[in-house]
């Protein structure tokens, strides 16, 4: 909230442009003094290659615990932080299936999880 000193926040999916026009606002880039010029956002909505590293590890992660798991709620419970997190990476087929699988009735949810599993196999093997 302003009251604790936040004036601007942003939403996921984060979009780098704009994450980056928010940065560029507060802090002055290093080669112009406080107050200068800022440099312009990337052109393009791509993640930065250290970003998007550790997206796909957080991903990667997720998805060996759901494998691992003979609980039907953990499944649940990480394939909505996958639905949330697949989108920055660009894994929306991980995104479908994570999403159908947290919001699956339990006589649905192996299926789901089998379904996940397999985009997740296809997209994180590369």
């Amino acid at each position: 909230t302003r009251a604790a000193g936040c004036d601007v926040h942003l939403v996921k999916p984060v979009r780098p442009a704009a994450l980056y026009r928010s940065l560029a606002t507060y802090a002055a880039p290093e080669s112009a003094p406080l107050g200068g010029e800022p440099t312009p956002p990337p052109a393009e909505e791509t993640l930065p290659a250290w970003l998007a590293q550790a997206f796909f590890e957080v991903l990667r992660e997720r998805v060996e615990h759901v494998a691992r798991s003979d609980d039907p709620l953990v499944w649940q419970r990480e394939a909505g932080q996958l639905a949330q997190a697949a989108p920055a990476c660009g894994f929306t087929a991980i995104a479908e299936r994570a999403e159908a699988l947290a919001s699956a009735a339990p006589d649905g949810a192996l299926a789901a999880r089998g379904e996940l599993l397999d985009a997740a196999q296809a997209a994180l093997s590369g």
